[in-house]
């Protein structure tokens, strides 16, 4: 008897059982050029570390073009820059 279930298509048509498996095959195609040998250990690892490579990308961004930079730069962890912040004016009353 046939059986419902939830599966994950890549953009080459194949299905994969988990979201996380389609985007690491995506990812080993468009980044590596294929799914073979180590692409997809590496592509892993892009997806794992996704944060860290938006910050760097967005920094990037920031360097070369500062007045356009399309987000703030997110401080990175081990960062040395201080953020000071300022309270909104009080008013007596």
């Amino acid at each position: 008897m046939p059986l419902k279930v939830e599966a994950y298509l890549d953009n080459r048509g194949k299905l994969h059982k988990t979201a996380e498996a389609a985007t690491v095959e995506d990812l080993a195609h468009k980044v590596f050029g294929s799914a073979e040998s180590m692409a997809p250990s590496l592509a892993q690892k892009v997806l794992t570390n996704r944060a860290d490579i938006e910050r760097i990308f967005a920094e990037y961004d920031a360097a070369l073009n500062p007045e356009t930079a399309a987000c703030p730069i997110p401080s990175s962890p081990t960062s040395t820059a201080t953020t000071s912040t300022t309270s909104p004016p009080t008013t007596n009353t």
